[in-house]
């Protein structure tokens, strides 16, 4: 009988929840193209900045010889 009952009691909360777990889908659905932008725009970021260091690095190493 407990079972039951807990069954019921998730079944509740799942139909209760529904509603936002749409909601939170469609803004995902919406966000996911800027995150990807941003994310692709940061890796290009870390990328230069790498090359920079490592031409940087290079020069230390000529200057001191």
């Amino acid at each position: 009988m407990k079972l039951i009952i807990k069954a019921a009691a998730v079944l509740a909360l799942a139909v209760a929840l529904s509603p936002t777990v749409v909601r939170l889908q469609a803004r995902w659905n919406e966000a996911k193209p800027r995150i990807e932008q941003e994310q692709a725009r940061a890796r290009a970021v870390v990328e230069t900045v790498r090359m920079g260091v490592e031409e940087v690095r290079k020069t230390g190493e000529e200057v001191r010889k």
